[in-house]
């Protein structure tokens, strides 16, 4: 009884929720699709061959779908950030921007001789 379950249900979930197969290279940026490959390599082959109507055709798509994709791909992620905790929204936003992790606070401070454990004083003698 359990292997006739099995079965059917692994005949639906195949029949409904087919396996789509996608290739990304490592150094492929998060938003590109395989439609927009498609539109490179089409691109591509119409200016290896000299057509220039097809390949302006080609290369406007393919700017339009890459400026599409690039913005509903980071709105997408600022919406996952929102719904998040804030620590984790920090952490990416610094992720995106690039910054480190560690910031440096000597230098709001003019005294070169204030360990570490004073800079939150001399911070707030500051303020």
């Amino acid at each position: 009884m359990v292997d006739m379950f099995y079965t059917v249900m692994m005949q639906l979930i195949d029949y409904h929720l087919s396996i789509i197969e996608s290739r990304q290279m490592s150094n492929d940026n998060p938003w590109v699709t395989d439609r927009f490959r498609q539109l490179i390599r089409a691109r591509q082959s119409a200016y290896h061959s000299g057509n220039v109507p097809l390949y302006n055709k080609y290369r406007n798509e393919a700017q339009r779908l890459a400026k599409r994709l690039r913005k509903e791909y980071f709105e997408r992620k600022v919406r996952d950030l929102r719904t998040s905790n804030p620590s984790k929204w920090w952490s990416s936003v610094k992720k995106f921007l690039g910054t480190s992790r560690n910031i440096d606070l000597r230098h709001l401070s003019s005294d070169e001789s204030i360990k570490d454990l004073d800079i939150a004083s001399e911070i707030n003698i500051f303020c």
